[in-house]
C-alpha cells in the first residue's frame, strides 16, 4: 500500500495500526526509514516531496503525517489528490488524525490499493477481548475474562492506558503467571466512573438511609464535589427515564437496557427501577435534577442541601 489513513479517536489504535504497517514494510523491503511530519506546521509540498525524494541508501520510505485533517483541507485537498492518484513506488504514505472528512480522496486512495481505516474507540466488550489477548502476545501472562472484565471496568476502553495497566499487572505477576481479580484490584485504582458507578448502586439500593449514608460519605470523607455527586444522580435519572421510554414504546427489559447501552451489575436494578414507576414521573424528576444541577453550579443554591433534596425526591419515587 502507497497511502494508508488511520483516523479515529483511539489514539493507541492508531500507534498500533501504524507499528504493522512498518513492521510489513519492513518485511517487504528490509530496512525502512521513517519520516514524521505534523499536519499542522507541514505544507503538502514538503512531505509529498519526501514521499518522491530517494534516501542515500534508497531504502523505502514510511512518511507519517498527524493531524492530516489539517493537512489536506481547503486548498491543500487538491495537490494530495493529484498525488494519490499516482502515489511514488518508494514511499508509504501514512495520514493519522482523530477527525477525517470522506470525500472523493477516500476512492483515490481506495482505488490505487490503499487503505482508510477508523480507529475508534472500542466497547467494553472488545476492550476486554483486547486485554486477554495483549497481555498473552505482548507480556506473557494469562489473564482471565473476569479479570480482564474488572480491568475494564477500572480503567476504561481507553486501549493506551488498558496497555499500561497490563504492563504493570503483568510484572506483577512475574512472566507465565495469571492475573486474578483480585490482582487488579489491589494495583488498579478506582477511576472517577467507578465510583459514580458505585454511588448509583447505592442509590438504586432500594434503601433510603443506605443512599443519604452514601451521599454523605461521598462529600464527607472522599470529598468529592457536591456538582459531581449532582451529575451521577442525574445521570442515573437519565438511564432510567430512558429505559422506562423504551419499555413503554413496547421493548421488555432486555431489549430496553441493550438499546439503552447499558451492561454491568447496575442494568437489572435499572430496569427493575423503570419498571416500578412511570415514565412521566422519571422524566419530570430528571428535568428537575437537569435544573437542580444548572443552579449548583451558577451558585444559586446551597450544593449541599440542594442534593440531599434531589436523593430525597429520587428515594420517595423509587
Amino acid at each position: 500500500m502507497r497511502i494508508v489513513v488511520l483516523h479515529g479517536k483511539e489514539s493507541f489504535l492508531r500507534s498500533l495500526e501504524t507499528d504493522r504497517l512498518r513492521d510489513a514494510l519492513a518485511e517487504a523491503y528490509g530496512e525502512i526509514d521513517v519520516v514524521r511530519f505534523d499536519g499542522k506546521e507541514t505544507l503538502p509540498v514538503d512531505a509529498l516531496d519526501e514521499c518522491r525524494s530517494f534516501g542515500l541508501m534508497q531504502q523505502h520510505k514510511l512518511v507519517i503525517v498527524d493531524q492530516a485533517d489539517e493537512f489536506v483541507k481547503e486548498g491543500n485537498r487538491a495537490i494530495v489528490e493529484r498525488y494519490a492518484a499516482a502515489p511514488s513506488e518508494s514511499a508509504t504514505l501514512a495520514l493519522r488524525c482523530e477527525k477525517w472528512n470522506r470525500g472523493k480522496l477516500d476512492k483515490i486512495i481506495t482505488a490505487g490499493g490503499g487503505l482508510v481505516r477508523k480507529c475508534d474507540e472500542v466497547s467494553p466488550a472488545m476492550a476486554t477481548k483486547w486485554v486477554v489477548g495483549r497481555a498473552s502476545k505482548r507480556y506473557g501472562v494469562t489473564i482471565s475474562p473476569d479479570a480482564a472484565e474488572a480491568l475494564v471496568d477500572r480503567a476504561g476502553v481507553g486501549l493506551g492506558r488498558l496497555d499500561t495497566e497490563a504492563k504493570k499487572l503483568s510484572a506483577a505477576a512475574g512472566d507465565g503467571g495469571a492475573v486474578t481479580v483480585d490482582l487488579v484490584r489491589e494495583l488498579v485504582g478506582m477511576t472517577r466512573e467507578e465510583e459514580a458507578w458505585l454511588l448509583q448502586a447505592a442509590l438504586l439500593s432500594g434503601r433510603a438511609e443506605d443512599r443519604f449514608k452514601a451521599m454523605r460519605e461521598a462529600m464527607d470523607v472522599s470529598r468529592h464535589d457536591p456538582v459531581f455527586l449532582s451529575f451521577v444522580v442525574t445521570d442515573l435519572l437519565r438511564k432510567i427515564h430512558t429505559v422506562s421510554r423504551l419499555m413503554d414504546g413496547g421493548l421488555n427489559g432486555f431489549q430496553a437496557a441493550k438499546q439503552a447501552k447499558l451492561w454491568g451489575a447496575s442494568t437489572e436494578p435499572i430496569v427493575a427501577a423503570a419498571k416500578r414507576t412511570p415514565a412521566r414521573v422519571w422524566g419530570a424528576l430528571f428535568v428537575d435534577a437537569v435544573e437542580n444541577d444548572a443552579r449548583m453550579k451558577s451558585g444559586r443554591c446551597d450544593a449541599r442541601r440542594s442534593l440531599e433534596r434531589l436523593v430525597a425526591r429520587f428515594a420517595s419515587v423509587a
